[in-house]
């Protein structure tokens, strides 16, 4: 292992100045900042490992290891483990994504069979340094010898330092294999040694901010105005209020973000993407990180909100004129009970039951909700974690939040049946008999 020691002493420090200027270069672009998104990082990364600001890279090449895991054996993902020669058959043929985008750039795909299950026939861009037939089953034992996991380490270093000595100057890697999930995941937990909600981040805790403050939003802007609407029935407001209902509905809300951040760069130069300053992603939690999320939280909480607060707005009408045409208000009024007074005490109440039943559909939404939405407008809460889960078929990561969001909906039911005890006077809590 000296050869790895060597290639490690020769690793240097970043240049800070190249950084700091590629990032203020990054904030002059006609973009949402942060709206690349790990891209934009590599970036001012790879000014700081060149020491340019604005670095010219052209022999580059992107070097795939190859390999099979045994435990797709337990099941954890929905291909067979003879998936993984075809794809490397597939990358050497130039059929796969990474060869596309690959020649997008000018770089070479360079494969390296590190332990597929499987032979293959000589190829120029593929090397041979297979370690194994594939891992064992890490669910039943160790995968890999303590000797394999080193020849591997050092296999890698190899083939970074041949590449850098035939005049690379960018080596992206990847890696393919069925199940490779699983392994990765493992992997990082143990040399992170962090636990889930680190690794996770503040994504559910900015998803519960977000969608927590769409709620806010949503009720109070819909409640009054659904109001207003219902006791002043066909009158220009209500048309008014109406029309804007029906546009909300019609309108959906990734097209809205999308115009929305058109119109604020060309009319006002401003880039409404992300949900904080970029400098704060990944940084713990602060009165500035929280100023920063609250100055980006008021784009994104309209645009999510606009069609649940027209929908709101058009059930609440809906249900309050048609308790206002029942008996008991009628009679309050011959009684002469104050309008005010007798539509919030009776009516209202009522018509609010269909909102209060839907607590338990509105909790899970505080962490999936608007996963489309966040996409557009790069937004860093779970949403996209979930959709990119889905993806990529991670089976625990997709399980997990799916788990947690159907506690959530019990949750929500059991709190929904609470307040409406307490809210419509027609139900009692009783003791069975």
């Amino acid at each position: 292992m000296a050869s790895r020691s060597r290639l490690a002493i020769k690793v240097s420090g970043l240049d800070e100045t190249a950084m700091e200027a590629a990032r203020q270069r990054q904030n002059q672009l006609t973009k949402p900042p942060g709206s690349l998104g790990r891209l934009e990082e590599l970036s001012i990364q790879l000014a700081g490992i060149t020491g340019q600001p604005q670095p010219t890279v052209e022999h580059k090449a992107i070097v795939v290891m190859a390999g099979d895991h045994g435990v797709t054996a337990e099941g954890v993902s929905a291909y067979p483990a003879e998936v993984t020669p075809q794809m490397v058959l597939n990358f050497l043929r130039g059929g796969a994504a990474i060869n596309v985008i690959a020649r997008q750039v000018g770089a070479r795909v360079v494969v390296v069979d590190m332990g597929v299950a499987a032979e293959f026939e000589p190829h120029p861009e593929l090397i041979d340094r297979k370690i194994a037939a594939g891992t064992a089953n890490m669910a039943r034992g160790p995968a890999m010898s303590d000797e394999q996991a080193e020849t591997a380490l050092a296999v890698g270093m190899e083939i970074a330092a041949d590449l850098a000595g035939q005049g690379l100057q960018l080596i992206g890697t990847g890696e393919m294999g069925i199940g490779n999930t699983t392994p990765s995941s493992a992997i990082t937990a143990v040399l992170t040694g962090a636990p889930v909600a680190e690794v996770v981040g503040d994504r559910m805790l900015l998803s519960f901010i977000l969608n927590f403050t769409v709620i806010l939003f949503t009720w109070a802007v819909a409640f009054p105005i659904g109001a207003y609407a219902a006791t002043h029935q066909y009158s220009w407001g209500d048309y008014g209020l109406t029309l804007l209902g029906y546009v909300g509905l019609a309108t959906p809300n990734f097209l809205f973000a999308l115009v929305l951040m058109y119109f604020a760069n060309v009319e006002f130069g401003l880039a409404i993407g992300g949900i904080m300053d970029p400098e704060y992603l990944d940084k713990p939690w602060s009165w500035a990180k929280f100023g920063s999320v609250l100055n980006h939280l008021w784009i994104p909480v309209i645009v999510i909100g606009t069609s649940g607060t027209a929908g709101m707005i058009r059930r609440l009408r809906a249900n309050l004129l048609d308790e206002l045409q029942k008996q008991y208000v009628v009679t309050a009024r011959a009684k002469g009970m104050p309008p005010f007074g007798l539509l919030v005490k009776y009516p209202l109440r009522m018509a609010l039951n269909p909102f209060i039943a839907d607590i338990g559909n509105l909790l899970p939404s505080v962490i999936s909700g608007s996963a489309i939405v966040a996409v557009v407008l790069s937004l860093q809460t779970s949403g996209p974690m979930l959709l990119d889960a889905l993806r990529s078929q991670d089976q625990y990561l997709a399980g997990s939040f799916l788990m947690f969001l159907a506690l959530l909906t019990v949750i929500g039911m059991f709190i929904s049946d609470l307040l409406l005890a307490v809210l419509d006077p027609r139900i009692r809590l009783e003791e069975a008999g």
